[in-house]
């Protein structure tokens, strides 16, 4: 079945670089399949206002672009309301947040900046300034690992 998903033009490209082209085939038992599947379980309802969009890196100009899947397993259509598709955006962009964040740990200990893991990252898949800014992505980066921290400590 095709699913349609808006995300930002940075999520869009990396997710493309990542897994092919579009349609971008997609099992439910892989990982992203799991983050594609989940706003469909029975119960799931988060109201848009719950998320502080900014703080999850959805861009100024909002979620401009779409990216298709074609997932293989089958959902109601009736399910796809706005509120879950906008669950789907905010998992996207955690997919590339978290692969940001791996790739530029693992990057720090070669170049020991995380400066220049960013800029490797962001040169590896393509991303412009048009679509996410240097210091953008720093600023996840630094957020993730942040987070990651004062979870652990």
């Amino acid at each position: 079945m095709k699913l349609t998903v808006p995300v930002a033009p940075h999520v869009k490209k990396f997710l493309i670089k990542e897994y092919g082209s579009e349609p971008i085939y997609v099992r439910a038992n892989s990982d992203l399949g799991r983050v594609l599947i989940l706003p469909f379980s029975k119960g799931v309802h988060v109201p848009p206002d719950e998320f502080d969009l900014k703080e999850q890196g959805v861009p100024t100009g909002g979620l401009t672009d779409k990216i298709d899947f074609e997932v293989g397993f089958s959902f109601d259509r009736g399910a796809i309301i706005p509120d879950r598709l906008l669950l789907l955006s905010l998992a996207l962009n955690g997919v590339f947040r978290q692969a940001l964040y791996f790739f530029t740990q693992g990057r720090r200990t070669l170049y020991n900046s995380e400066l220049s893991a960013v800029k490797h990252f962001l040169k590896l898949y393509g991303l412009t300034e048009e679509d996410i800014q240097e210091s953008t992505a720093i600023k996840i980066s630094q957020r993730e690992r942040r987070e990651r921290y004062e979870t652990a400590a």
